[in-house]
């Protein structure tokens, strides 16, 4: 399916337009430090970075789930060309990396969308609100980009991640396998074509 025009020149924007798309939020933290960039601009320590804390946090998970942990597949995922980020660093150690989330903008389903691939939180930091201020974040720039809509993907088994984005407004997505295997599979049935994530989504009111 052909992209959007509205999805295509998003992505063609540098990281100097996405950041300017939502400078007020960017300089808004107290305690931290955002940067938004295009996967192009990173250099070697900042995907050393970003792999630590991702991988610190993930991979177990990834190791029990149907995906399992394909370190290869997953940077190259990470540091795809389409890929942006926002990079977060404490004020007071400015070199080091507090969180990050991996973003892309896509189209699928005639929908215009900002998707989510990662927000990874580092252990230290966890559970201090930058979670949520990052959504919120990645919901500007939805907004002034014109996406429909956020989505993403979660497992099952990271409880604490599916509250987190129930509680900020994200709903299962009907192109979530957990919808469409009902539709198609007797419910007696069904257990075995479970799977073990979610697809969740969130409108844009623009």
């Amino acid at each position: 399916m052909r992209e959007s025009r509205i999805v295509r020149v998003a992505k063609q924007a540098s990281s100097t337009t996405l950041s300017d798309s939502c400078l007020p939020f960017l300089q808004s933290g107290n305690w931290h430090i955002f940067y938004l960039h295009c996967s192009s601009d990173l250099d070697d320590e900042k995907r050393a970075d970003i792999w630590r804390i991702l991988e610190e946090n993930m991979r177990d998970l990834y190791s029990a789930s149907s995906f399992g942990w394909d370190p290869s597949a997953k940077r190259e995922e990470l540091f795809d060309l389409s890929s942006r980020y926002v990079l977060v660093y404490h004020k007071e150690s400015p070199n080091r990396l507090a969180a990050f989330t991996m973003f892309r903008f896509e189209y699928e389903d005639r929908k215009n969308i900002l998707y989510c691939y990662e927000l990874q939180i580092s252990r230290e930091t966890q559970r201090n609100g930058l979670g949520k201020k990052l959504m919120t974040l990645l919901e500007q720039i939805a907004l002034y980009w014109k996406m429909d809509k956020l989505m993403l993907t979660v497992f099952k088994a990271n409880r604490d991640a599916l509250k987190f984005y129930e509680a900020i407004g994200f709903t299962i997505d009907p192109t979530s396998p957990s919808q469409y295997l009902l539709e198609e599979v007797d419910k007696k049935e069904s257990s075995c074509y479970d799977v073990d994530y979610e697809i969740l989504s969130k409108g844009c009111a623009w």
